[in-house]
């Protein structure tokens, strides 16, 4: 989350820091405008992350679950290879 709002922090600069980071990075204007947009909280990838950011989290923490079981599982029996 902290990621995200940096960058649509970055994308919605202005004065100064946008001009170097513009002229200086190279980054074009219309990236910048885009890392603004769609890393906005109210921007596009809202109704996305809302949807699909709890399954995908418990997904992940399923998959960590599993592989912490087999790591000490392999370590309790002393399983060399697959």
């Amino acid at each position: 989350m902290d990621r995200r709002r940096q960058l649509a922090q970055l994308g919605a600069a202005t004065g100064v820091y946008k001009t170097l980071v513009k002229y200086l990075v190279g980054v074009p204007q219309a990236l910048l405008d885009f890392i603004w947009q769609i890393n906005d909280d109210e921007g596009p990838m809202k109704e996305q992350r809302h949807r699909y950011g709890p399954p995908l989290y418990n997904l992940t923490l399923m998959v960590l679950s599993i592989r912490l079981f087999l790591s000490l599982s392999w370590g309790r029996f002393g399983f060399r290879k697959l």
